[in-house]
């Protein structure tokens, strides 16, 4: 059946994260791009997705409130249960309409096990067939799997899953050797926002990084990301300030997000300066740390800086480092993300180690309950300075990562992967 008829015979009923970053965008922003060709698509969630508060959409937006009893916490198995009855509604409605429903859970928890409750039920209540599809993300399998591993299984491996769409082989395989099933995932990147991210030229740059307040001729390291303990910003300061220390360069370190933690990296013996817009500066002879907060703007903060930096202790894939990449940034990142390999395919910056654990011990060790993580920081540092050091060898890179990460991850080559996916799903269930 040819694609055309699939967007008039297939419903996605999704239920994911609202959440302004990582897999919370990625999904309403795939929502977003099937409903504008002309899927039906439907969001089920606890709030309006922080997407689309910026953005108009053809997906129809459905935000439970689920009934509280004076017996349940807020967090209780009522939220969890209000999904399932929404999505229940939504799927024998489409039914009776005539459609093949998908759906579609990212986040295991709450998100895909109330898809998976609902399916169970559509088949055993009214014997009506869905197809399922759940997506997992890392802190399902580092954070919450080890406390419910059998609940993760059933939500990966079960036969009742019809598909698991995973960002990165990586990925996959690390779920394949922590729950020991091997099933084959299908592997579908996130979507790069092409027309937010790109690059600029660097009298363009120069211009905004002196209109933003950053003095001139400084050289910029970014990381935006939301800044929980995960993303290691302890380490990413010290390899900062470490660098500066080994080059008479001015060097701005801009952290774009939300800070939840940082416990071990005191700014006390720091000149320190607040402007109107709150934005924070911590200046330490040659080294200037920026802290923004949370923003609006990520791409213009991209487009003014040089290199990116990233420490994160565990990513299923990263889509700050590829909205980074087509900005023009060379990137250093500790070699645990799931954009890892493309960083080095595309010659588009460097890799450093980290070694002495295991996934399912991070939780343990971010909450210092046991065990540490030894990087090779000082491989870290090297690159850095190299890249400070050496203006055309850093836009070469810059370029060649911006080339690839707009071939690879571009809005259409990803909605062809899911569009083959559907037609899978067609002939599968014969719609």
């Amino acid at each position: 059946m040819k694609t055309m008829d699939l967007k008039q015979k297939i419903a996605i009923i999704a239920t994911s994260h609202h959440s302004f970053a990582g897999g919370g965008k990625n999904k309403t922003r795939v929502l977003h791009e099937l409903a504008k060709i002309g899927y039906d698509v439907e969001y089920v969630g606890f709030k309006k997705p922080h997407y689309f508060e910026y953005t108009k959409t053809d997906v129809k937006l459905n935000i439970c409130n689920p009934v509280i009893s004076h017996a349940f916490e807020y967090d209780s198995i009522l939220l969890e249960a209000s999904l399932v009855e929404k999505i229940m509604e939504l799927t024998l409605l489409k039914i009776d309409y005539g459609k093949h429903v998908i759906v579609w859970g990212s986040n295991l928890f709450p998100f895909a096990n109330a898809a998976y409750s609902a399916k169970n039920n559509i088949w055993n209540l009214y014997n009506k067939k869905v197809t399922l599809i759940t997506s997992p993300v890392g802190s399902d399998i580092w954070q919450i799997g080890p406390f419910y591993r059998q609940s993760v299984k059933r939500l990966l491996f079960s036969n009742f899953v019809d598909y698991v769409i995973t960002y990165t082989k990586k990925f996959e395989d690390e779920i394949n050797q922590i729950y020991g099933n091997g099933r084959k995932f299908e592997i579908i990147p996130p979507i790069l926002d092409t027309e937010t991210f790109f690059t600029i030229n660097e009298n363009l740059k120069n211009k905004l990084k002196n209109d933003l307040g950053f003095p001139s001729g400084s050289l910029i390291v970014i990381n935006h990301s939301n800044m929980r303990p995960i993303k290691n910003i302890e380490e990413v300061i010290e390899i900062v300030f470490e660098s500066s220390k080994m080059t008479p360069k001015k060097i701005v370190l801009l952290l774009v997000g939300p800070i939840q933690n940082l416990k071990e990296f005191s700014f006390s013996s720091w000149d320190y300066n607040k402007i109107d817009n709150n934005v924070e500066f911590f200046t330490n002879n040659n080294l200037i740390v920026c802290l923004t907060g949370l923003v609006s703007n990520v791409d213009l903060f991209l487009k003014i800086s040089d290199i990116c930096i990233n420490s994160s202790l565990h990513d299923s894939f990263n889509i700050s480092i590829m909205e980074a990449m087509a900005c023009g940034l060379p990137c250093i990142s500790s070699d645990v993300v799931g954009i890892g390999d493309s960083i080095v395919s595309s010659n588009g910056g460097f890799l450093y180690k980290m070694n002495g654990f295991e996934l399912l011990d991070l939780n343990d060790i971010i909450t210092q309950k046991k065990g540490k993580v030894n990087s090779d920081i000082e491989y870290a540092i090297s690159k850095l300075i190299f890249l400070i050091e050496n203006d055309e060898y850093r836009k070469t890179m810059g370029i060649a990562a911006s080339n690839h990460v707009r071939n690879m991850y571009n809005k259409q080559f990803i909605i062809n992967k899911y569009e083959d996916l559907f037609n899978k799903i067609n002939i599968d269930n014969d719609v």
